[in-house]
């Protein structure tokens, strides 16, 4: 069973789990890759890009295993589930998450906003999703800023 200790210092208090050690050998359970810039902190995962992604790209990841753009129509892809925190070329590395902040340069969000995904270039909108029968409503995140969008992948409803 995992313990958990609570360190608190100068008023900010953080959590941090000990893995488990398991058997005679010490080891120890699963961990994940932590990116922390600044203020900003994400777990992700790096995948390779089955298709040309931009930094803040909305994408899934097919059964090949490469991330590709999330689509809000259904005959054009699929919904998201994370967002590519960097850009990267078709076969390059990429970063996803499916929490945390992320840059996304080409954007110009209202602040405090829902972001949806949308069909278009960036296929992320602070403007609600048309939505109609073949398409999803799916909320990608909250924007903290005109230009950072915190990451909070939603659940994909089919309009029907």
């Amino acid at each position: 069973m995992p313990r958990r200790e609570l360190t608190t210092t100068a008023k900010i208090t953080t959590k941090s789990l000990v893995p488990h050690e398991r058997g005679s050998k010490g080891g120890t359970g699963s961990s994940i890759s932590l990116n922390v810039t600044g203020s900003d902190f994400v777990g992700y995962r790096e995948v390779t890009a089955g298709q040309a992604l931009k930094q803040g790209a909305a994408v899934s990841v097919l059964s090949d295993g490469k991330a590709y753009r999330a689509y809000q129509t259904i005959s054009t892809g699929r919904p998201a589930e994370a967002v590519a925190l960097n850009d990267a070329a078709v076969s390059g590395l990429v970063k996803i998450a499916n929490i945390g902040y992320v840059t996304v340069p080409e954007a110009s969000f209202t602040v405090g906003a829902p972001i949806y995904l949308t069909d278009d270039e960036l296929n992320l909108t602070t403007s609600p999703a048309e939505t109609e029968a073949g398409m999803y409503d799916q909320q990608i995140g909250i924007a903290f800023s005109s230009q950072i969008m915190q990451i909070g992948i939603g659940v994909a409803y089919e309009m029907v």
